[in-house]
């Protein structure tokens, strides 16, 4: 809960962000916010600030143990401010860039000469972050196409098949 919800009489809808935050968080734990917090409800009851939930620890992680998606853990420690106005509305949750990931990136490239003798013909292996295509390996003929021609295309094939 909130915890304007234990220290004050009124509430609004930040309270459905913290609990947003608080959802999301579990989802990506796997562990229950301050399931480690023996006193929770008490000092909650008595105005107490409660420092962040452990889980936010990325060591204490079941998942994912070594790091946290950043853009992800600032949603969610955005969402479980303190202070309902320190939190975004859900209006503003929507302009975090975790809600607009990148469709397509180029995580990896590897250029290789195919024939040694020939330095004009090459293989190009590019590695993208969409699972259905992770490596697209093709040759290009430096004499008559253009590299930055066939990314081009390259790039417009790949949208549409995201797409599809």
């Amino acid at each position: 809960m909130a915890p304007e919800i234990w220290t004050s009489s009124t509430y609004d809808s930040k309270v459905d962000v913290y609990a947003f935050g608080m959802l999301m968080l579990e989802m990506k734990t796997n562990q229950t916010p301050y399931a480690e917090y023996k006193t929770l409800f008490s000092d909650r009851a008595n105005g107490r600030k409660i420092p962040p939930p452990a889980s936010l620890d990325s060591k204490n992680f079941d998942i994912e143990p070594k790091t946290m998606n950043n853009r992800m853990r600032t949603v969610i420690m955005s969402c479980l401010e303190w202070k309902p106005a320190d939190r975004p509305t859900a209006q503003d949750l929507l302009k975090y860039e975790f809600f607009h990931p990148k469709l397509f990136e180029i995580t990896d490239c590897k250029v290789t000469f195919t024939d040694k003798g020939n330095l004009n013909v090459v293989t190009l292996a590019l590695e993208t972050n969409v699972k259905s295509s992770r490596i697209t390996e093709f040759s290009i003929d430096l004499r008559t196409e253009s590299v930055r021609e066939i990314a081009k295309q390259y790039a417009e094939a790949f949208e549409k098949e995201i797409k599809t």
